[in-house]
């Protein structure tokens, strides 16, 4: 279960551009789109360990760390 002491990051789905930047960007590969539809990304919390990696590089500034 993931640590609540550990910021999670969380995407805004409306928000997104479904670049795949937070994907190429995740080094927990904790981001995924597991139909390849672009259209459904989200964060495995287990994996992500909330470094900021995907929140900075979004160019749609969808991502928020919470």
């Amino acid at each position: 279960m993931a640590d609540p002491e550990v910021k999670t990051a969380k995407i805004d789905e409306d928000a997104c551009l479904e670049c795949g930047m937070c994907v190429a960007n995740c080094p927990m590969e904790a981001i995924d789109n597991p139909d390849d539809t672009h259209t459904a990304y989200w964060v495995d919390a287990d994996k992500c360990t909330g470094c900021g990696l995907c929140e900075e590089n979004c160019p749609a500034d969808a991502i928020d760390l919470y």
